[in-house]
């Protein structure tokens, strides 16, 4: 192995006003006159490589490869493996289990988007061992190690794509299922950013070595290296706008930037990549699973007509007429995804599924910006909106047989009531209901049902934002206007203040009786729950939790 000539700028004379800073062209022989020093970087050095041993470094890159796909598959099918298989009691069994819901505590109340500790040490420890697997095998070969970064990183995309998706068998194999959505958006996230901080290992190593050698003006400027620098680029814009902010400030435009960007990063992927087998592996998989999905959601939309009427000063109730039946059965749980194609092809909205009456769904939802403004409109001129829905099993079709625990609890805020209404309405009297509301008038459209009179408790909280994280949970703290009255509801159902959802936790969990949790509201409340289950479950007592939310 010999080592690669190194760049020398020739200095110019004191007092100059000529500098040229890219040097006169050379031969091959003239750089080996002008090498300074072999050592590229911490060690590694520009060597030249007979072909055996370019076609040994090729193979080392394809195990690396192996490696990161092997890892992966092996960690998600453990962990979902740990969670469904029926272990036996054990003392390591049970210190395992108080140890997932310590990991699963959230790091801070205030601030939810700081997610758990388990979390965390995922994508870090992840991060850690991309970095690691890079520079295995790599010896003291710079290029070997520059192009391990980015294969590495090819290596990951597929996964990256894969979380994109709403993909049924991921979700299936995953450790916590039911959170698969809020989960698999993080995960998405933080991959996408782990493949930018490799690719940009990868860009900058490449660049010191056109810069030490004196390809800057020849070799970088090529058409191949150049589609590498541009995908370099989009996948940096694609982590810039997938920021919290212009998710939820411009949503619409993240959504699209976001699809466009992430179909135009495969052809230059593609270009950049020299070697044929793995870049046809990789990418063929990526469009592959785009293809699928697409096709898989394409076929499940279905032509609907929908009527929308004010329920309340800031809430709607839609009723949708499929024209034809679902592939799926609408189970209680399922959601459906409804898009206007008037507004937006890309724009998608997803709801819980109130009601059902053969091809009639009824959902309800609060008025916010955007789709559920636009909905709004239609109620008040009484028009008929057509619209496409999907209808989706959604997490409850990875949900325990609900009926075997022997207590059931759904804790609901505002219009999160929309998923525990048509739960509430399939046990009855097997399950406790507590329902947090701004006012009783956002309650009538639910009571109608017997099974929701029977099991609710209503705690009227008169506060206009009950999504302040970190308040906790408690009564006591007194509604600024009267509780009122509901037209069939039992008045020592209703309740001033908020739930002290510690204090009913305790009422349906331990002594060893298997309890169930399932929560959807404002995120102050749902982080609150998660806290209280998963100290409960640290202290080793049978609980079980679902969070419905969506988020992006």
């Amino acid at each position: 192995m010999q080592p690669y000539p190194r760049r020398v700028v020739p200095r110019a004379p004191f007092g100059s006003s000529t500098l040229n800073f890219a040097g006169p062209q050379r031969t091959s022989s003239d750089f080996v006159k002008l090498h300074l020093n072999p050592t590229a970087m911490w060690g590694y050095d520009y060597i030249t490589l007979s072909e055996p041993q370019k076609q040994a470094r090729q193979q080392a890159l394809y195990d690396v490869v192996l490696c990161v796909y092997i890892f992966a598959l092996s960690l998600i099918c453990f962990a979902g493996l740990f969670d469904a298989w029926p272990l036996k009691n054990t003392s390591l069994v049970k210190a395992m289990k108080r140890l997932g819901w310590r990991l699963k505590d959230p790091i801070a109340v205030r601030y939810p988007q700081a997610r758990y500790v388990g979390d965390w040490l995922l994508v870090l420890g992840w991060a850690m061992f991309m970095v690691m697997i890079s520079m295995w095998r790599t010896e003291n070969d710079y290029l070997h190690l520059t192009k391990a970064f980015g294969a590495v990183a090819m290596a990951n995309l597929p996964i990256h794509f894969a979380l994109s998706l709403d993909s049924k068998v991921l979700a299936y194999i995953s450790h916590y299922p039911v959170e698969y959505e809020q989960r698999r958006n993080f995960l998405h996230r933080w991959l996408g950013r782990i493949i930018e901080l490799l690719l940009g290992i990868h860009g900058s190593l490449y660049l010191k070595f056109f810069w030490d050698t004196n390809r800057m003006t020849t070799r970088f400027v090529e058409f191949d290296v150049m589609c590498g620098f541009v995908g370099l680029l989009v996948i940096t814009t694609l982590s810039i706008t997938a920021n919290q902010y212009f998710r939820q400030k411009i949503y619409r435009f993240f959504y699209f930037l976001h699809i466009l960007l992430s179909t135009a990063i495969l052809p230059l992927l593609y270009i950049h990549i020299p070697y044929s087998v793995r870049k046809h592996l990789i990418l063929g998989f990526c469009i592959l699973v785009i293809l699928i999905t697409n096709a898989r959601r394409f076929l499940h939309r279905i032509p609907a007509r929908g009527v929308v009427r004010r329920i309340s000063s800031d809430l709607l109730s839609l009723t949708l007429t499929l024209q034809k039946d679902p592939r799926s059965p609408i189970t209680p749980g399922s959601h459906a995804i409804i898009q206007n194609p008037t507004f937006s092809h890309f724009h998608k909205n997803p709801f819980s599924v109130v009601s059902v009456d053969r091809r009639q769904i009824q959902l309800v939802c609060r008025v916010h910006n955007g789709f559920t403004r636009e909905l709004a409109e239609f109620a008040e001129s009484s028009q008929i909106v057509e619209l496409t829905a999907r209808i989706s099993a959604g997490p409850s079709r990875y949900f325990p047989d609900l009926t075997k625990f022997d207590n059931v609890l759904f804790i609901a805020g505002g219009v999160g009531a929309t998923f525990a209404v048509s739960w509430v309405r399939e046990l009855k009297d097997r399950c406790r209901f507590v329902w947090a509301v701004r006012s009783l008038d956002e309650t009538r459209w639910a009571l109608e049902e017997e099974a929701v009179r029977e099991n609710v408790e209503v705690y009227v909280t008169g506060q206009k934002e009950m999504e302040e994280e970190g308040t906790e949970m408690t009564e006591g703290l007194l509604s600024k206007e009267e509780g009122g009255e509901v037209e069939g509801l039992d008045k020592g159902r209703i309740y001033q203040g908020r739930p002290n959802l510690g204090r009913i936790l305790g009422e349906v969990a331990g002594d060893g009786r298997r309890t169930a949790v399932l929560v959807c509201g404002p995120v102050g409340m749902n982080i609150m729950t998660r806290r209280a289950v998963a100290k409960l479950g640290a202290q080793g007592e049978k609980v079980w939790l679902h969070v419905e939310e969506f988020g992006y």
